[in-house]
């Protein structure tokens, strides 16, 4: 979806729009807890590892309350797509970040970083149709968009210069 904001949004559009800020909104809040809960275990991966582990038994929840069969195995496939299964070990890898970089550097250059990480890989997904994403080009006002977030997190990093 290309969000035009001259054209009328669909109610799925609007409510689109605000999960996605919500998720935005949620990260340093996960970050900050999963923090305090390092602190009470005394270890970065097991509180991970607590936070993922409650994380899949959420997920299980969703997929039972909307009747989606549960696999016995990991299915079979034909899919030569080997990176689909990378995203357990990408999301261990984000949440574990997130626990252990934010204390040294702090959350607003952590997150400014971690975002603009995100905007530019993005992009080239998007452009180039990786993983199996549908094509939508990148423009010229988007690579300034991103060059205008890279001098933001310059001036949030050496804030106090």
């Amino acid at each position: 979806m290309i969000l035009n904001f001259k054209e009328r949004r669909s109610i799925m559009d609007i409510m689109m729009l605000i999960l996605a800020i919500l998720a935005g909104a949620l990260f340093p809040i996960q970050g900050s807890v999963n923090g305090l809960l390092r602190g009470e275990v005394g270890n970065p991966f097991v509180s991970g590892a607590i936070s993922n582990t409650i994380g899949m038994l959420i997920m299980l929840i969703l997929a039972y309350l909307t009747r989606q069969q549960m696999p016995i195995s990991a299915p079979e496939t034909t899919s030569q797509n080997w990176y689909m299964w990378l995203g357990g070990l990408i999301s261990a890898l984000v949440v574990s970040a997130n626990i252990i970089i934010p204390p040294y550097i702090g959350f607003s250059t952590f997150l400014s970083i971690y975002m603009v990480s995100q905007l530019v890989i993005s992009v080239l997904i998007d452009h180039y149709a990786l993983f199996g994403a549908v094509h939508h080009p990148a423009s010229f006002n988007t690579v300034i968009g991103i060059v205008f977030l890279g001098m933001g997190i310059y001036f949030i990093v050496y804030r106090n210069a």
